[in-house]
């Protein structure tokens, strides 16, 4: 190296003690650091270098830097080293380059050059520092695809998206804001945000923003978006503060949301439910069908509409109401089935169901004019129907809406239904009041039978003189007076059974077969109900208004089967619940339905009541009663209590 004292060149065979010296500075470093002659050929270098590369020292000493380093690289270095040349004030500069490594990578440093002079100042070479910058070349790479991403995502979303500086100048928007207030990109970064808003929104809008900033809270105002053709939209505005670490306000970062179609929705729904108001005042099917077809055109405009209902076969929706545009009359458009068409597959699923053209459907209907159509069901009460002249007219809109309008109207009958089954059931009530205050003063009917075994008891006792037989009597008396008082509670009350317990069957019927006391007929009880059977058969009831069925039951079998009957008391399949069966005449099917009637019976002298206890007891536990033929030609009665 040269002496600074006296300025003189260093000798050639002082060269390579010059380039030693550079290297023991160089493995002081941590970065790769290297030294290049005039020829830009290796003269020095250290371990770092050796271990960035893969070559050792020796392959690279007098070699050219191109040896490791790219061609871009190499023709940045020649100009770094021009610039240098060229300007006496700078010490070094910076540029990247890529090391090609003993592996055949490229990888990515940045390279911090010097040059090196001679005492008189003559180029004799530079020196150089790299530092690897992977990390930092793939964090730049990383950084631009998320910035291409987000500019993308921003662009992607329907609604506006911007930025503005704490002074109101737009830092950054999506391509929605061109488009849609039709500006440019140039005229909207000199604009303000109230240049987009009509000038009576511009107070609200600013004082949205003051808020934002002095509250740090989003806001969101309701108001219009002006476009540059002067047109005014309806748009929701929500903007909320950009801070930096500090907690120092940036900007505001907003959205902008086009609420025409929303706020058009909302009209409408309004209006549908003005008319379902209307619809829950209705009494009568027909006028909630007149109210409907009359919003689907007045409300969602839907000129052909027609409402049908199913009839009382169960098998065909007839039409109920139609809008006055609709082809035809009411009774001359067609009686659909349920099965195989169009708006019968719509009833069965109760999915709405929407047909681009109905000339192509596989049945035989006339539709006239009519291309588009969309069948919305009314729950079990029928179909609406809504036509079009043009294919393919209803969107997903369209079936949202109409939607709306058959669930209101499917509530709108189930109401008039309601309280049509409300007025029937009155009715009914009225007419059972009446027949109890008939029927209450002749309960004697199901006194006969304890009193039938006094008087044959009391008959014995005096023939004979043996007082045992005034034991029955006893209980057969006091038979009577319950039954008297439970019958009459019974019938006033309505039978109904507020706290039941569970109750083992077995007991009952032996106590309710004693209260009938005929001796001659034969009582079988099947084992699993029988009270010495491993699993005693019990039901939840009142025991008192069991004891009731069972005596009314087998003393009907014994009225009607005569005095040599044989009955069968016995579970159902899966302890569903138990049957009454005898061999007696039987009850023909078309009368079934008739024998719980309170003044129908087949007996001369009989009052027809036995029954109709049976059934008041057994609608009192919430059973169903079927009444059927048994196994020997008699009646049989299954008593479901599951």
């Amino acid at each position: 190296m040269a002496d600074a004292t006296d300025g003189s060149e260093p000798l050639p065979n002082d060269r390579g003690r010059e380039w030693r010296h550079y290297e023991t500075v160089f493995e002081t470093l941590g970065d790769a650091a290297y030294a290049l002659d005039t020829e830009g050929r290796f003269g020095a270098l250290n371990e770092a270098f050796e271990s960035a590369t893969g070559y050792a020292r020796e392959e690279l000493l007098g070699e050219h830097a191109s040896a490791v380093v790219d061609s871009a690289g190499v023709e940045a270095g020649e100009t770094a080293i021009r610039e240098l040349l060229g300007n006496d004030e700078r010490d070094g500069v910076r540029f990247e380059l890529e090391l090609l490594t003993a592996d055949g990578e490229r990888v990515p440093y940045e390279n911090h050059v010097t040059v090196l002079r001679t005492a008189s100042g003559a180029f004799r070479g530079t020196v150089g520092v790299l530092r690897d910058i992977t990390e930092r070349r793939e964090r730049e790479r990383t950084l631009r695809e998320e910035r291409a991403f987000v500019d993308d995502v921003l662009d992607a979303v329907p609604d506006v998206l911007y930025v503005i500086d704490e002074n109101g100048r737009y830092l950054r928007w999506n391509d929605q804001l061109a488009e849609i207030t039709g500006y440019t990109d140039e005229e909207i970064a000199r604009m303000h945000p109230t240049d987009l808003v009509p000038d009576e929104e511009v107070e609200t809008i600013m004082e949205a923003i003051g808020t934002a900033v002095e509250t740090g809270e989003s806001r969101t105002v309701d108001s219009q978006l002006l476009r540059k053709t002067g047109e005014v939209v309806p748009y929701r505005f929500t903007g909320s503060v950009a801070t930096d670490s500090a907690g120092s306000v940036q900007g505001i970062v907003g959205t902008a949301q086009d609420i025409s179609e929303r706020e058009e929705r909302q009209r409408t729904l309004e209006a549908l439910h003005d008319a379902t108001r209307a619809m829950m005042t209705a009494t009568a099917r027909e006028e909630v069908c007149e109210i409907a077809a009359d919003a689907s055109k007045r409300v969602l405009g839907y000129p052909i509409t027609v409402v049908r209902l199913l009839a009382d076969d169960g098998e065909t929706l007839v039409p109920a109401a139609m809008t006055t545009q609709t082809p035809d009359r009411v009774d001359e458009r067609p009686e659909y089935s349920v099965r195989g068409t169009p708006a019968g597959r719509v009833y069965e699923a109760g999915e709405a169901r929407v047909y681009e053209d109905v000339h192509d459907t596989d049945d035989d209907y006339d539709r006239g004019a009519i291309r588009a159509a969309m069948y919305t069901p009314l729950g079990d009460h029928g179909v609406i129907s809504l036509g079009d002249t043009q294919a393919g007219t209803f969107d997903r809109t369209d079936i949202s809406l109409a939607s709306v309008l058959a669930a209101n109207t499917e509530a709108a009958l189930d109401r008039v239904r309601r309280e049509a089954q409300l007025r029937t059931r009155e009715a009914e009530l009225r007419r059972h009041n009446a027949r109890i205050e008939e029927f209450a003063s002749v309960v004697s009917h199901d006194i006969r039978n304890p009193l039938n075994v006094i008087i044959g008891n009391v008959a014995l006792a005096r023939e004979t003189g043996d007082v045992s037989y005034l034991q029955p009597v006893e209980r057969a008396a006091d038979r009577v007076n319950r039954l008297a008082d439970d019958l009459l509670t019974l019938v006033r009350q309505g039978g109904t059974v507020n706290d039941p317990q569970r109750t083992p069957i077995a007991p009952v019927i032996e106590d309710a077969w004693a209260a009938v006391g005929c001796k001659s007929a034969r009582l079988t009880v099947d084992d699993r109900l029988s009270a010495g059977s491993s699993s005693e058969y019990a039901v939840e009831a009142d025991p008192i208004r069991l004891g009731h069925l069972f005596e009314n039951l087998l003393a009907n079998a014994v009225e009607h089967g005569g005095p040599e009957v044989r009955i069968e008391v016995g579970p159902l399949p899966d302890d569903a619940g138990f049957y009454v069966a005898d061999d007696g005449p039987g009850i023909r099917p078309e009368i079934r339905e008739r024998v719980f009637d309170h003044d129908y019976t087949t007996i001369e002298h009989g009052l027809g009541l036995g029954l109709t206890i049976v059934e008041t007891v057994a609608d009192a536990h919430g059973w169903t009663i079927e009444t059927c033929e048994s196994e020997h030609g008699g009646a049989r009665f299954e008593f479901r209590t599951g």
